[in-house]
């Protein structure tokens, strides 16, 4: 259909007319769709001369004929076939007040376009100023919405978005009982000294994730060898050791991608910016985003260090908010070593910009004692998640025990949750 006919119905409400009909250009419609530019001349018309603030399809075609009385029933019975009925079966289709308005902007959008593109070639040639290419260049609006997003006052889609609907839960029973599930919005960090398990930990959970969606997991590796953390999650999916993985590589594969449904994305690269996450998160809108390590992510600027991650877990927050849950792994300060329970005064480099960011903050500790080398100390320092019907309120800023298994790439509870 042509576009200048797709819209008109819109156009039949004044608010729309008064806003959005300088934007509709005619002038190849006048020229090569007659039919066209005498239904927006009749229009204008008909804004004129009645008061109401909206008309129907009917009543415009009731008062075109009532303004083309002489017309030859040829052209009558043409202009019914190809413009009118058309016309009416688009009236007829439920469109939502946003797509209406989005479309609308659109065309607005082009015209300005179009009239810019003529002063820029005015201003090539000399005949007008840049300073008037600039002036109509700070005259478009944003395509952004920018009206007012309020919260919805009911309870029942409250408690479904925040609480009882969806969201992505852990392997570990003791962090769903103690966190809940992950949902969009939610951005937190898992941190610890090098080689207490962290990567251990993240493959650990997030094979197990990677059963529950849909949508691809991104993990973006800027740390340890990608092939290594890709074996990592192999053994972690079927509970075996590499020993197993080579002994039993055509069924490793097969079990592997039949349980993770090829989900598990992992972009391995040692210097990994900005724009390389927002790309791949536009391409392929996943269900989970993982950065090891979140404060290696480059093109983020600032006059000091802190500065620079506070910039970096915004941005991580933003993507949480725009796209699906995010986890953030970075590393424990020299003070860490030795602690069980690590708390977020223990994330390096961070003042308090890292730490107020975040949701939730995991901080894996190990002590150096003999019969401790597969203990990790798990204490939640920060905890902002409102949880799910099997989450005890009480355990919010817990400290608890659990066992890692390096063999298989597991982290398991020592006990079971509370």
């Amino acid at each position: 259909m042509i576009p200048e006919l797709a819209v008109f119905p819109l156009l039949l409400k004044r608010d729309n007319f008064k806003t959005y009909r300088n934007s509709i250009n005619l002038t190849n419609a006048k020229q090569s769709m007659k039919e066209v530019y005498g239904l927006y001349m009749t229009l204008d018309k008909l804004m004129e001369s009645m008061p109401q603030d909206s008309f129907t399809l009917d009543e415009f075609t009731a008062y075109y004929w009532f303004q083309h009385p002489m017309m030859r029933k040829e052209e009558r019975d043409l202009l019914e076939e190809t413009i009118l009925r058309p016309l009416l079966e688009m009236g007829s289709i439920s469109l939502s007040n946003s797509f209406n308005e989005t479309l609308l902007v659109d065309i607005d959008l082009r015209a300005r376009a179009s009239k810019m593109a003529l002063l820029s070639y005015d201003v090539s040639v000399g005949k007008a100023e840049f300073s008037s290419l600039v002036a109509a260049i700070k005259e478009v609006p944003s395509k952004e919405n920018d009206s007012t997003n309020f919260i919805t006052d009911d309870l029942n889609v409250l408690l479904n978005e925040a609480v009882v609907g969806g969201g992505i839960r852990w392997r570990l029973e003791s962090l769903n009982h103690r966190l809940g599930p992950l949902r969009r919005g939610n951005m937190g960090c898992v941190f610890g000294r090098p080689e207490v398990g962290k990567t251990t930990f993240l493959a650990s959970q997030v094979t197990y994730m990677a059963t529950q969606v849909e949508k691809p997991i991104l993990w973006f590796n800027n740390e340890e060898d990608g092939s290594i953390v890709k074996l990592r999650c192999y053994q972690a999916t079927l509970g075996k050791d590499l020993p197993w993985l080579i002994s039993n590589k055509e069924l490793a594969f097969k079990e592997f991608m039949t349980l993770t449904k090829g989900n598990i994305k992992i972009f391995d690269e040692g210097k990994i910016r900005k724009s390389q996450v927002e790309k791949l998160c536009n391409q392929l809108k996943p269900s989970l985003v993982v950065i090891d390590k979140l404060d290696f992510i480059s093109d983020f600027e600032a006059e000091r260090k802190d500065l620079v991650l506070e910039a970096i877990y915004r941005w991580a927050r933003e993507i949480s908010r725009e796209f699906c849950p995010v986890i953030g792994v970075c590393h424990a300060d020299g003070s860490a070593e030795g602690i069980k329970y690590v708390t977020m005064e223990h994330m390096d480099n961070a003042k308090t910009s890292k730490q107020a960011t975040c949701d939730w903050i995991l901080g894996i500790g190990q002590v150096n004692e003999s019969g401790m080398d597969y203990i990790r100390g798990f204490y939640l320092s920060k905890n902002k998640l409102m949880g799910d019907s099997g989450t005890n309120p009480t355990l919010r800023h817990d400290k608890w025990d659990v066992i890692i298994k390096p063999d298989t790439c597991q982290f398991a509870d020592l006990r079971k949750p509370r």
